[in-house]
């Protein structure tokens, strides 16, 4: 079973490439020297944004490949995906690197040896923090089928999992993973379904009966906490949970295609996105999903919704290039009512994601408040399979 789309977020057409649009909520080091960036301003209406490519840091890292998960832990950040992919035979290698800063700028560690066995012929499409321990969520292919992949990492050692949850996610995988501060929440597929696990004192737990879902081989991909709630999201999945209650949010869901991705806590409502370049607002008691415009020449699918202090949006993904091809997609908003106005930024994207797609954005709190790593593909070839991992450098500023 393929997994799924997403930063963490896969095509659900295309094998192993699918599985993460951006888990990021969830969300790492090569020698190298940071580019220089210069300041872009944005219209008035938006904070001015400075963006500039990391490619040369990023060396051979997911070259070819492409970023699909990533997690910060204050200091440092792990970037995780794919490397090698054959779309034809379906078959992958599995990346993992460590991103920090240096006295000369970004560093990038690979990690990939350290996990190689544990995803073998995968890839790492979920990465979590939880104040002293990383876990890594993927999947792996072995015995003739797909299953899923658990790793943790403290103090330089990693421990393998898989064992530990092979039951729950047999024929699928790993597509995201939250921590609630007592807590995991690790979400993603099987033959059977969309699968919800909760991982606390040892012990893993099956929350998947509480799921409604709306495809026969749906996923969970997104999992956000916001200190009461969790959203969950993913293919034919799109709801809150509140303890032990689950509330069902696609039958009022604006989403096309049942497929919510991205998603961002404003401090009174969720902002999710997802297929169809959609976005919607969560509000109330009631949970209602009210539709926010967003120009849909822009983008075929939201993967990436970042919330400024001010209260305006950055929302990215992929859209369609003049010729028909992937490209992607950056818009900076001005609010978030009825009226909102929109700041294309697309044109800021570093080059090294031409002709590809933005899967997310990791926070980097290390380089300033508003700092973020987006990070997705460049140069992908629909028949072949094969991208090329794109990292750039984004922080947003206050505005003039």
């Amino acid at each position: 079973m393929s997994p799924p789309e997403r930063f963490s977020s896969p095509r659900q057409s295309e094998g192993r490439r699918g599985a993460a649009v951006l888990l990021f909520g969830v969300l790492l080091t090569l020698a190298g020297t940071l580019v220089p960036m210069a300041l872009v301003p944005s219209a008035s209406i938006a904070p001015s944004v400075e963006m500039g490519s990391l490619a040369g840091p990023l060396g051979n890292t997911f070259y070819p490949g492409v970023i699909l998960s990533g997690g910060s832990n204050g200091t440092a950040s792990f970037l995780g995906g794919i490397g090698v992919y054959d779309k034809p035979t379906d078959f992958s290698l599995p990346v993992l690197a460590g991103l920090s800063i240096g006295p000369t700028g970004p560093r990038v560690q690979n990690w990939t040896p350290a996990i190689a066995s544990e995803f073998a012929q995968g890839g790492v499409y979920g990465i979590g923090w939880n104040g002293s321990t990383w876990l890594f969520g993927g999947q792996r292919f072995a015995g003739g089928s797909n299953m899923g992949a658990l790793v943790t990492l403290r103090d330089g050692t990693t421990t393998n999992w898989s064992e530990g949850v092979a039951g729950f996610f047999g024929g699928g995988g790993i597509f995201s993973i939250g921590w609630n501060g007592t807590a995991w929440l690790i979400g993603g597929n099987s033959t059977r379904g969309p699968v919800l696990l909760s991982w606390e004192g040892g012990v893993f737990r099956d929350l998947s009966g509480r799921l409604v879902g709306h495809e026969p081989r749906g996923w969970v991909q997104l999992l956000e906490w916001n200190g009461a709630e969790w959203l969950v999201g993913g293919g034919g999945i799109f709801g809150l949970l509140r303890g032990a209650e689950y509330s069902d949010l696609i039958p009022r869901s604006p989403i096309v295609g049942n497929g919510v991705f991205s998603g961002a806590w404003t401090g009174t409502s969720w902002i999710v996105g997802g297929f169809g370049g959609r976005l919607g607002i969560v509000e109330g008691p009631s949970s209602a999903v009210v539709p926010l415009p967003i120009p849909a020449e822009y983008s075929q699918m939201v993967t990436l919704v970042v919330i400024d202090a001010d209260g305006s949006l950055l929302v990215g993904g992929r859209g369609v290039g003049p010729t028909g091809g992937d490209t992607p997609v950056l818009l900076q908003s001005s609010g978030m009512g009825a009226g909102v106005l929109w700041t294309d930024l697309s044109g800021r994207i570093p080059v090294d994601f031409a002709g590809g797609e933005i899967q997310g954005a990791v926070p980097a709190p290390f380089l300033g408040t508003d700092a973020y790593w987006i990070v997705g593909e460049g140069n992908y070839n629909l028949t072949t399979g094969h991208g090329v991992g794109a990292l750039g450098l984004l922080a947003w500023g206050p505005g003039p």
